[in-house]
């Protein structure tokens, strides 16, 4: 049980390091609920059943948005919500209950950081809008005004943050799926990738994988005998031989040291032996160390799209164990 329950706690801390939009999501309707929840007790408290109401629906849009965002990992749907309940929420207060219009700026703010760009200046612009000519929400033209102006600076900073914030997360993400040495994807990208591939998510039904597992035979010795910068080199060289050989949609992927992944999209069923041939002498012809030509040896299986590929993975690495056997040849498994 405790075993279980830390489990939880470890997903839990990763989907929120990995995932700003959904920790974004997440702080800001745990916040939101915890301001109006007080609210929506005391309306019911002194007899404001209606106002009370809207309160507690707004609370359990708030709490099913996050459930949603949670379960399906949809947070940018569960932002969208999120947003347009913050926008309803500062119309609400000025027209309803007839509070103060200054919650429309924490709701402007809100919408950049939750939802999409286009999405969030349709209901920035909506807000300031509705609120802005509102009549009797100002004293006069003057507080209108400043309103309207305040709202629209706020906007634009809320903006130019959100966007930042969007480009770092993306570079942040794309460098936590690339390996640092070569430039090719690493083994979470390659999980990712064929995670999705499995549930028929990233290509039609019917579609045919090769996979291969590439190994570059006594490559402990590049290190031992030459240093592992030495070594570094022949890696960079190798994914370029590979960059080099493969197809536009063909992708590859460190799996580790010196064993690289390489998945083949739309492969005929016959196809899978000759990539597998103008691999091999691709690199035995072009690939060279401090000693010399360097080889490698490779390990191949087939699946489908919708297909576990830990299944072909393992296959695979059967083949390449066979083949590791002989060295600077390549097997396919049955």
């Amino acid at each position: 049980m405790e075993e279980h329950e830390g489990g939880l706690k470890e997903t839990w801390r990763a989907r929120i390091r990995t995932d700003y939009r959904l920790a974004l999501v997440t702080l800001f309707m745990v916040c939101t609920i915890a301001a109006i929840l007080p609210f929506a007790v005391y309306r019911f408290a002194v007899g404001e059943i209606l106002v009370g109401i809207v309160d507690m629906l707004i609370v359990s849009a708030m709490v099913a948005a996050m459930i949603f965002a949670w379960r399906t990992g949809r947070s940018e749907l569960a932002g969208i919500l999120g947003s347009a309940i913050s926008s309803f929420m500062s119309i609400f207060v000025v027209y309803v209950i007839d509070l103060s219009h200054l919650w429309a700026f924490a709701a402007l703010v809100a919408n950049f950081l939750l939802a999409p760009r286009l999405f969030a200046l349709g209901a920035g612009l909506i807000v300031l809008a509705s609120i802005g000519f509102a009549p009797g929400a100002f004293d006069d033209a003057l507080e209108r005004t400043t309103f309207l102006g305040v709202g629209a600076m706020v906007s634009i900073f809320s903006l130019v943050f959100a966007s930042l914030i969007d480009m770092q997360s993306g570079q942040l993400a794309r460098q936590a799926r690339r390996d640092p040495l070569t430039g090719v994807g690493n083994r979470r990208a390659m999980e990712e990738e064929l995670t999705a591939f499995a549930r028929g998510t990233a290509a039609a039904a019917d579609t045919r994988f090769g996979l291969v597992l590439l190994d570059l035979d006594h490559f402990k010795r590049i290190n031992d005998d030459h240093g592992h910068e030495a070594g570094d080199r022949v890696l960079k060289d190798f994914t370029t031989i590979l960059s080099d050989t493969l197809r536009r949609g063909d992708l590859v992927y460190r799996y580790g040291g010196e064993e690289f992944v390489v998945v083949l999209p739309g492969l005929g069923p016959d196809d899978l032996g000759i990539v597998l041939e103008k691999l091999q002498s691709a690199i035995r012809e072009s690939l060279r160390g401090p000693a010399g030509a360097i080889t490698a040896s490779m390990g191949a299986a087939r699946f489908r799209a919708g297909e576990d590929w830990r299944v072909a993975l393992a296959d695979a690495d059967k083949a390449l164990y066979d083949a590791k056997r002989v060295r600077n040849c390549w097997r396919v498994a049955n």
